[in-house]
């Protein structure tokens, strides 16, 4: 039997809350990139660079998904009817 991946929770990954602007999930990847960036750890480099790697991907998946809503924008509205045009003359039926 084919087993699924879990789904990632990107949100907890980056130690921040669902509804967080772009500016709170960059502010939280630049510091968990530099505490787990594998050339600052001389033990357990392996464990860093996997970590490394699950925070940048989150960093990805939230920000192509801000993008993605960003440009994705409520379909505008109708034009306008055009103006009802009155003569002042008045025509026979």
């Amino acid at each position: 039997m084919d087993e699924y991946p879990q789904p990632v929770d990107h949100y907890f990954i980056l130690n921040i809350p669902p509804d967080a602007t772009e500016d709170m999930i960059k502010q939280a990847f630049r510091k968990l990139a530099l505490q787990w960036h594998p050339d600052r750890h001389n033990a357990g480099k392996e464990y860093a660079a996997q970590m490394f790697i699950q925070v940048h991907a989150s960093y990805r998946a939230l920000m192509e998904t801000k993008d993605n809503a960003r440009t994705r924008s409520p379909p505008s509205p109708p034009p306008p009817p055009p103006p009802s045009f009155s003569s002042p003359y008045s025509f026979p039926p």
